[in-house]
């Protein structure tokens, strides 16, 4: 059976039984890629062997977001380093990633 759930936007049908590992080859994401949707205005994190139609309310957004080492999708890169040196962008500052310590 199956329902719609919305990717970035974009309308996507799953069928039952498909996990995020599933949908994230078919979208053709990045394995390191974190699925994220909201609930209650709370974010929620699904894992790879979540099964969608299980997880997300039908209707629901559901985004992809950098996963650990990444930065705006880019592995091992932080603000100030080069490829090869990235740093935790979530140290940095002390701020919970904001870099530089910005509010």
């Amino acid at each position: 059976m199956g329902e719609l759930i919305q990717v970035e936007g974009r309308e996507v049908p799953v069928e039952d039984g498909t996990t995020v590992q599933d949908l994230k080859e078919r979208l053709d994401r990045d394995d390191d890629e974190l699925a994220t949707y909201e609930e209650n205005g709370e974010v929620k994190v699904l894992g790879d062997r979540d099964v969608v139609a299980d997880a997300v309310p039908e209707g629901t957004n559901v985004s992809f977001q950098p996963g650990e080492g990444q930065v705006f999708g880019r592995p091992g890169l932080g603000r100030g380093s080069r490829p090869g040196e990235g740093r935790d962008v979530r140290s940095v500052g002390g701020r919970g990633g904001r870099p530089g310590g910005g509010v």
